[in-house]
């Protein structure tokens, strides 16, 4: 469910966490996604004990090379737990599986104050229906500093509280709070990915193409499972294996001349620039 103080909850935590072993807990360390997590957690001079919070995960896993994906998570998460490093996964739809232990279910907020209610439950033990262990009562106040928050005030004509989003709270994009800060990037980050054209994610694509063709790896190999191989070192980590392999075909046909990649951009390009002068039409 959405607004139900979830990213709050998970923030509260690993600043806690980060309060009791001394590690600070920072922007740094909130993902928007599994895939930045891994990438994180791969780099060698994290402190031991570090908390890290995967906000709003999606799980849009998909293709043969899916569950391949899913347990180098697992994995991962296996040789990291001797050095202490706390995840918290924040997911709109259900529990994951991530070695957690515990999990908290929102489903109240006390503007008054400042709290969130939870229902905890143990996900440590796999069972068609899981029974709640009790309820949690999450503090949250003490996150914001700013003494505005959950202030009344009138927003479009209308009676609701001060959080930290745009439009709202008039110290949004220029306070130097945490959460404040946290909730400016994970805006930038929505619009972003809202805001996106297809035209933009296709180009994308052709240069990811134009990256294995253009690869000497790619180019000496004999085969197509080998082609396929190093294709799929070259895409970004969670590409669908069928997407793999269409790239690499792509990238063959590129090589063999067949493929006229240039050609391709410029027909994406003018597309894209067709639609955005409709868009401006329409807007006048």
């Amino acid at each position: 469910m959405s607004r139900t103080g979830k990213s709050t909850v998970g923030q509260a935590i690993c600043k806690y966490v980060a309060w009791l072993t001394g590690v600070p807990f920072t922007l740094w360390h909130t993902c928007a996604n599994e895939i930045e997590y891994l990438e994180k957690i791969k780099i060698p001079n994290i402190t031991y004990g570090s908390s890290f919070l995967i906000d709003e995960q999606t799980e849009t896993h998909a293709g043969a090379g899916s569950y391949t994906e899913m347990q180098v998570l697992e994995d991962m998460s296996n040789i990291i737990a001797k050095q202490q490093i706390h995840t918290v996964w924040v997911h709109p739809h259900e529990f994951v599986g991530r070695n957690s232990q515990l999990g908290l279910e929102c489903y109240g907020k006390n503007f008054e104050h400042l709290l969130v209610r939870c229902i905890l439950y143990n996900i440590s033990v796999t069972s068609l229906s899981k029974t709640p262990m009790g309820m949690v009562i999450i503090p949250v106040g003490w996150l914001f500093h700013c003494g505005l928050f959950a202030t009344p005030t009138v927003y479009n004509g209308r009676q609701t509280i001060i959080t930290c989003i745009k439009d709202v709270c008039p110290r949004y994009g220029k306070c130097q709070e945490f959460m404040a800060q946290y909730e400016y990037k994970k805006d930038k980050q929505i619009d972003m990915i809202r805001t996106r054209e297809f035209g933009e994610r296709e180009m994308n694509r052709l240069d990811i193409i134009q990256k294995i063709s253009e690869d000497e790896n790619f180019q000496n190999c004999k085969s197509m499972d080998e082609r396929i191989g190093v294709a799929r070192l070259l895409v970004p980590y969670g590409t669908p294996e069928k997407l793999i392999v269409e790239n690499s075909k792509m990238a063959v046909g590129i090589l063999k001349g067949r493929i006229n990649l240039e050609s391709l951009k410029a027909m994406k390009s003018a597309k894209t620039t067709e639609g955005k002068s409709k868009d401006e039409l329409k807007v006048v």
